[in-house]
């Protein structure tokens, strides 16, 4: 007796329909959008760790070259030849003459250039640090025996004391003649660091001392002889 075999077709399976794929997108981009914001600030938090330690490091060489030059930094007593001690870039030019400093890559910084007032283009290698390719100030006129809280270079300026919001979120980093790196609040007011239609805001740099807010950048709390220089084309 032969048995009849049904053979049993199996159904492809469907595809999503418009409603469930319209669901998964949302999905998505609800998940994309919840993560941006995070992952953006973990990555303008590496950028200004990246700075930090750039600081460090011309802190570094500022002290090698002290060293040298009778305890002085960089500035107009201290240039020899055709150098030029009174711009910023002229005195970290004279780090990399003396062999201090490789080249200017360390004084640039991509988020000066693209969120700042310094609008620093890519260092062309020549040597020399030049009007566009630094984003980082000085203090002229100081010593390796200078007081240790007080300032020696600094990025986010604007003009002479006053700091750009835009950079670092309303901070501003701050190198002491000590070393000491860190990334200090701008005095903007109240509020958010940025206006709402994106603009930034300027302020001071203030530190609290004694419980007084002391201008860090103010003839006051700077020595006799410093000057400050911000970076040609704020």
């Amino acid at each position: 007796m032969k048995m009849n075999h049904v053979h049993h077709m199996r159904k492809s399976p469907k595809g999503f329909s418009l409603v469930e794929l319209l669901v998964v997108i949302a999905i998505i981009a609800g998940l994309a959008a919840m993560s941006y914001g995070p992952i953006m600030k973990q990555i303008q938090e590496g950028k200004k760790l990246e700075a930090i330690n750039s600081g460090k490091n011309i802190h570094t060489a500022l002290l090698s070259y002290a060293k040298d030059n009778d305890g002085l930094f960089p500035s107009e007593d201290t240039a020899r030849n055709s150098e030029d001690g009174s711009s910023a870039e002229g005195c970290f030019t004279m780090l990399i003459n003396s062999g201090k400093i490789e080249d200017e890559k360390i004084f640039w910084n991509v988020q000066n250039n693209v969120t700042g007032a310094t609008k620093a283009a890519q260092p062309d290698l020549n040597g020399e640090v030049e009007s566009g390719e630094n984003a980082w100030g000085y203090v002229s006129g100081l010593s390796s025996s200078s007081r240790t809280n007080v300032p020696l270079i600094f990025d986010s300026s604007v003009s002479v004391g006053e700091f750009d919001t835009a950079v670092w979120n309303g901070l501003a980093i701050i190198v002491k003649a000590d070393g000491s790196a860190s990334a200090m609040r701008i005095n903007y007011g109240d509020g958010k660091p940025l206006n709402d239609d994106g603009s930034s805001k300027t302020g001071p740099i203030e530190e609290t001392r004694g419980g007084t807010d002391v201008d860090l950048f103010s003839d006051t709390n700077l020595p006799n002889g410093a000057e400050v220089l911000v970076p040609s084309g704020s």
